[in-house]
């Protein structure tokens, strides 16, 4: 299935103008069983319509996560239906693979949840910041941002794609925006997530520090009393938003809820390949060349 949007942001930063728009995306899924995997994306940065075979996108690898504390934003993983609880030791790869209802929640605002983007060997890479979008993050949101009936009282998901911010690290410390009312492509139509996609919490909805106790703690599925419209959205992000100049390389992020009122729950997140100029070259800078992963 392909659903059109125009994927642009609007970025609310200190010295920083509103984001352009970006071009429209285009994005392709397949279903096997209740696991929704993403399969492809086309995108015009520019240059015309690029397809990217989401094996061609650049994996990242999870480094550190620290979740919130309200309670309604109690939940920290997302499975396919019926897949059974996240074992323990390997609950990072649901950020790090393919699907679109596995997810980690929830980071908070202060530490967040910490990547960095990994070749095919699992060793570090870079995105660069090239013409127009260079990342793609798809999040777990509400279709209708009504209050759902949880097992602790009303869950008050935020309407739509949820706000967020993305800060560099390291000597990029200093890199960041707040994606305040990024424009989205609703994944598969509104609501589609709903039925086919279990959430997890932890005993007393307790914040956790690290990633260490986000892969050991117990987990426990979710009672909804009735079926969330959950819903999956997607939006690119020009790295020249968060103050990285042209050609610069990005090797690590820190993705962290924006503000007491939302919650961000990412289920994939992607770098994109460089641009591919008029004749099949690649638009690069001199001085580093891509080190592309297939995503797990």
């Amino acid at each position: 299935m392909k659903i059109r949007i125009t994927a642009a942001a609007v970025i609310l930063a200190t010295g920083m103008a509103a984001a352009q728009s970006a071009a429209p995306l285009d994005v392709a899924t397949t279903t096997n069983g209740n696991l929704v995997e993403l399969s492809s994306i086309t995108i015009d940065r520019g240059f015309g319509q690029e397809s990217i075979d989401a094996a061609d996108l650049i994996n990242i690898e999870v480094l550190s996560i620290s979740t919130s504390e309200a309670p309604f934003e109690g939940t920290l993983a997302a499975t396919p239906a019926g897949s059974g609880t996240p074992v323990s030791g390997q609950r990072a790869a649901l950020l790090e693979d393919l699907g679109l209802n596995t997810a980690l929640q929830n980071p908070n605002g202060t530490s967040g949840l910490g990547f960095r983007f990994v070749n095919d060997s699992g060793e570090s890479a870079s995105v660069f910041n090239g013409v127009g979008a260079d990342l793609v993050i798809f999040d777990i949101g509400l279709a209708e941002g009504a209050p759902v009936p949880g097992p602790v009282g009303t869950m008050n998901f935020s309407q739509g794609f949820d706000p967020f911010s993305l800060a560099g690290v390291g000597s990029f410390s200093g890199n960041s925006a707040d994606f305040l009312t990024p424009e989205f492509l609703t994944v598969n139509g509104p609501g589609a997530f709903g039925g086919i996609t279990d959430f997890f919490n932890a005993p007393g909805l307790t914040p956790l520090s690290s990633l260490s106790e986000l892969e050991n703690v117990q987990l426990s599925q979710i009672p909804f009393p009735q079926t969330p419209p959950i819903t999956v959205f997607a939006t690119t992000i020009d790295l020249s938003d968060l103050g990285f100049a042209y050609g610069e390389e990005v090797s690590e992020l820190t993705l962290l809820k924006l503000g007491d009122l939302f919650a961000v729950d990412p289920a994939l997140i992607a770098g994109l390949p460089p641009v591919p100029a008029p004749g099949g070259a690649l638009v690069l800078v001199a001085g580093g060349a891509l080190a592309a992963r297939r995503r797990r």
